[in-house]
């Protein structure tokens, strides 16, 4: 699944980017330029993902949800800061959020349905691989 979506910054800056569903994973781009060709921003490990989407009475604009994640080892991006790689030393973990904003209610149930499937599979595979 592909499709555009508006990445809501906890500054309240809004992004527009191309989105792309994967078997483990949301890669996101943007458009370099008029040309269409997409330069890479960005992934969303989903392995452990929680998706929600955000309720109508948080102040946010609507068909807005949420894909959540503990990152106690490497953030989705690649990068670790200093606080993650000391919380991650300590045993905790931090808690990444991506708040994602669809076009409408139709676009924004599809994704929530694609994306809840994944997730589902991969912690269904991740239960069937423990229990080995």
């Amino acid at each position: 699944m592909r499709g555009p979506l508006t990445n809501v910054t906890h500054t309240g800056k809004h992004e527009r980017r191309m989105y792309f569903l994967l078997s483990d994973m949301l890669l996101f781009a943007r458009p370099r330029d008029e040309s269409g060709v997409l330069h890479y921003k960005g992934r969303i490990d989903l392995r452990d993902a929680v998706l929600r989407q955000v309720p109508k009475k948080r102040k946010v604009e609507p068909f807005t949800f949420e894909i959540c994640f503990s990152s106690n080892d490497e953030k989705n991006d690649g990068s670790m800061d200093d606080i993650d790689a000391l919380l991650a030393a300590a045993g905790g973990a931090t808690t990444e959020a991506y708040f994602l904003r669809a076009s409408s209610q139709e676009a924004m149930d599809m994704w929530m349905t694609e994306l809840q499937r994944v997730i589902d599979r991969l912690k269904h595979n991740h239960i069937t691989q423990s229990q080995k």
